[in-house]
């Protein structure tokens, strides 16, 4: 991200200056982006809304229901995978989207806000919780693995949406007392059998507590068994 950083934009009332932005998000304001998708050639492409400013007390219904529109109408045609990438957007959406006030602030300076736009080049937003029906079917993928494993000591969750992609990624925490890598190939046979071969998903090393990816997930992932708290 530091040599094409993501440029996205923002929406704020015209006759916001600077310094009302930062009045309205210390008043409790926060900037939401909403998943939708989009089939284009039988593809299935997930996409998020600008980052929307949100004021406090405001409803976001007209938000969902703008986005969860779009994805209702053009989001099913896709022959791979259309449907589901479709219901995964209007899931996400429909809990309310994604808080990514922290990085809006991070990353707008005073250029930007006459923009309307913002480059995303330093991120604190890196995943989202993941949606029950995703939950319990990880849990139902792994919980053979790690019920039966003495090794395994924790497991955290979290969907990838730090950077623009086309595909999901699903990023899988574990902390384990030895031979990490051997998780690999064992939680790849575990999760197929409940997810589509085309599922990305990453294993991050927990005991790597200096990486700022295992950091994001602990704060901001779900976590599935933590055998930790037992040995407390």
């Amino acid at each position: 991200m530091e040599d094409e950083c993501i440029k996205r934009r923002i929406k704020i009332p015209d006759d916001y200056t600077f310094e009302n932005l930062k009045k309205e998000i210390d008043n409790g304001g926060r900037f939401i982006m909403f998943p939708y998708t989009i089939s284009i050639l039988a593809f299935p492409l997930s996409f998020f809304s600008p980052a929307i400013l949100v004021k406090k007390g405001e409803s976001i219904s007209k938000y969902k229901w703008r986005y969860n529109l779009i994805s209702s109408i053009f989001g099913w045609w896709g022959v791979i995978l259309g449907p589901w990438a479709t219901v995964k957007s209007i899931r996400s959406t429909s809990k309310g989207g994604v808080d990514v006030t922290d990085d809006v602030l991070l990353n707008l300076d005073e250029a930007g806000f006459e923009l309307r736009e913002f480059e995303w080049r330093v991120s604190r937003q890196t995943f989202c919780k993941v949606d029950k029906w995703d939950k319990r079917e990880f849990i139902k993928a792994l919980a053979p693995v790690y019920e039966n494993d003495s090794n395994i000591r924790k497991i955290v969750i979290g969907y990838y949406i730090g950077e623009s992609c086309d595909t999901n990624v699903y990023c899988i925490g574990l902390d384990c007392v030895w031979n990490f890598n051997k998780y690999y190939d064992i939680f790849g046979a575990a999760i197929y059998t409940r997810f589509r071969e085309s599922t990305v998903f990453l294993l991050l090393d927990l005991k790597q507590n200096e990486d700022y990816m295992v950091v994001y997930l602990l704060e901001q992932g779900d976590v599935i068994v933590d055998k930790t708290i037992c040995e407390q």
